[in-house]
This record gives C-alpha cells, sequence and structure tokens, in this order.
C-alpha cells in the first residue's frame, strides 16, 4: 500500500497540477463543428478562466489546474445552419490527468431555409 501512495506522489510530482483536457464539440446528429467559441468559466460560472475555437474537427485543448469548471459552447449561425449552444460541467482530478480528461458538447445544427 505503501508503495502505492508513494508512486501516486510521485506522479502528481511530475504532472503537477495541472491536466490536458479535451473539448469536442459534435451536433445531435453526431458530426463535428468547427469554428465553436468554448468558455470555460470557474465552478460558479461567473468568472472566465479560458477561451478558444475549435479546430476542423471540433476539437479543443487546453490545460486546466484541478479543479471543477463550467464548460460553455456556442456558434454563430452562417450561410446553412444555425446552431445551438450548450453547457456542461468540467472536473479536472490527478486521476483524471493520468487516463485522460475529455467531454463532448453536444449543440443542435439546423438547416437555414
Amino acid at each position: 500500500m505503501k508503495k502505492i501512495f508513494f508512486l501516486l506522489i510521485l506522479i502528481a510530482f511530475f504532472m503537477g497540477c495541472s491536466a490536458d483536457v479535451t473539448i469536442n464539440t459534435v451536433s445531435t446528429s453526431g458530426g463535428p463543428i468547427n469554428n465553436a467559441t468554448i468558455q470555460i468559466y470557474d465552478s460558479t460560472g461567473t468568472t472566465l478562466i479560458a477561451e478558444g475555437s475549435t479546430d476542423t474537427s471540433g476539437t479543443l485543448m487546453v490545460g486546466l489546474d484541478y479543479d471543477k469548471y463550467k464548460v460553455k459552447s456556442s456558434k454563430e449561425a452562417d450561410d446553412n445552419y444555425s446552431y445551438g449552444g450548450a453547457e456542461g460541467n468540467l472536473e479536472v482530478t490527478l486521476i483524471g490527468a493520468i487516463l485522460g480528461i475529455s467531454i463532448d458538447m453536444t449543440m443542435s445544427k439546423t438547416k437555414e431555409n
């Protein structure tokens, strides 16, 4: 048991107190939504911690400290589609950092006439 505890302390030391998080934006039909705006707030949803845009695969990678967050995704309508926003909760922990942290933000995508 002592060896496992020591190993966890050692891992925490080398990994620091933050982790890489993958945020995926997907439409309700399953495809990625590129160029969506991602906003990450503190757990109360009042203080903006980070903001970015998804790539062509609908993915944004961000490094976050161990804590709880609220995540919001949105995208402005374009010539072909309108988009609904999404909100979710995210917790970044040491175990999550070891195993990998990912959150899917499912957004509606409606064809414009």
